[in-house]
């Protein structure tokens, strides 16, 4: 714990992008404990912009105070190679944690209909293969996407979606390459105590 409070004061603390990215991701158990009261369960948020921005350790450093910040079966960062169904999967019955799904450039197709498939905390409803209804996986927190573009991009229609979704870019979110890599060998080997804590 003492060395995650180090990591934050030795190279976040100061730098108000990466300030931006742990509030972010501590809005996790707050959006939970609201989704209770007002008709909104996910905050969705999307970093994206060129690769050399450091949004991919911004959003580790997101989910760092809640669990393991990398990707694999342990990890808080999914990929968007996976299907909608996929994605359902993964989130569903997931409440007050921070979750990145990396890398937008890897979705299939559809995107602009999965910012309202995410926002809803809900999966659709469907039958099982006895006709009988079946209970539906829920889901709330903060869910951060990147990619190197913008989720939504030129379109200005879908103003349900613009409301349910938060797009940052234009901005570098760590100071240097090399900023960028002591912060992530931190995070990799200091996580999982902040987010408990606050909650």
């Amino acid at each position: 714990e003492k060395e995650f409070r180090r990591l934050l004061k030795d190279h976040v603390f100061g730098h108000a992008p990466l300030e931006l990215a742990l509030a972010i991701g501590l809005s996790a158990p707050l959006s939970s404990l609201l989704s209770r009261v007002v008709n909104s369960n996910v905050v969705l948020v999307h970093f994206f912009g060129n690769s050399t921005t450091g949004k991919t350790t911004a959003a580790r450093l997101a989910v760092a105070p809640f669990g393991f910040p990398a990707t694999g079966q342990e990890g808080l960062i999914k990929t968007w190679n996976a299907t909608p169904n996929a994605l359902q999967g993964i989130l569903g019955n997931t409440h007050g944690l921070a979750l990145v799904i990396d890398e937008i450039s890897m979705a299939a197709s559809l995107k602009k209909n999965l910012v309202y498939l995410l926002s809803s905390g809900v999966e659709k409803d469907r039958l099982t293969k006895e006709s009988i209804m079946h209970i539906p996986k829920t889901w709330s927190g903060t869910f951060i996407s990147t990619g190197e573009h913008s989720w939504l991009g030129k379109s200005t229609k879908n103003v349900g979606a613009q409301v349910r979704l938060l797009e940052l870019c234009g901005f570098a979110w760590t100071e240097s390459a090399e900023h960028a890599d002591l912060l992530k060998a931190g995070l990799l080997e200091n996580y999982g105590y902040l987010g408990p804590q606050f909650a």
